[in-house]
């Protein structure tokens, strides 16, 4: 599969994240257990050497595409999106996204960060269908991806231990557009 290196927006574009975008803005995101406090990450302290080893690795895996969020208006690194678990029989895959800049939150920066990855995933990979899970907490995150244009199908009630306590999992999904206008 020939992947596209840049996709771009009107605020960010993506970028195939490389080993040498593994920086100390990156190592910060990932040692913020705050910041994580919604992501299975949260249970690791992380290296550098370790994320440079993830984005690698990534990097050969042909079911996932890793790309760094940047600010078009001055190419900072605010951010990661991963479209994963690519299953090439079905025809789908799973997103994955961490805005990691606190200060551009709220920016709509995360939404066309899905958007950008979800319009790759259909129109490039033909993928039928995208999908996302996310802590029934997170709200931000919940918001991003319905404004991108997927639909909550799902709740797996107590799905994640989160501070002694349980919490559900929303189950995100998005279908490809053309999937519908075949039909008509």
């Amino acid at each position: 599969m020939k992947i596209i290196k840049e996709l771009y927006g009107s605020k960010i574009h993506l970028r195939k994240l490389k080993e040498n975008d593994v920086g100390q803005s990156y190592l910060r995101w990932m040692n913020d257990k705050d910041l994580l406090q919604y992501m299975e990450s949260r249970y690791q302290n992380y290296t550098i050497l370790d994320l440079k080893d993830y984005v690698f690795n990534v990097d050969k895996d042909k079911s996932a595409i890793l790309w760094g969020i940047f600010e078009n208006a001055n190419q900072r690194h605010v951010g990661n999106i991963k479209l994963g678990s690519i299953q090439w029989i079905h025809k789908t895959g799973d997103i994955g996204i961490l805005v990691g800049e606190r200060d551009v939150w709220g920016r709509g920066y995360a939404t066309q960060a899905i958007e950008l990855a979800s319009a790759y995933a259909f129109s490039k990979l033909k993928l039928n269908k995208i999908t996302a899970g996310i802590y029934s907490e997170n709200k931000g995150s919940e918001a991003a991806f319905i404004k991108a244009g997927f639909q909550r199908e799902g709740l797996l009630k107590s799905q994640y231990i989160y501070k002694d306590n349980t919490m559900d999992k929303i189950l995100m999904g998005i279908e490809n557009p053309s999937l519908h206008s075949k039909n008509i």
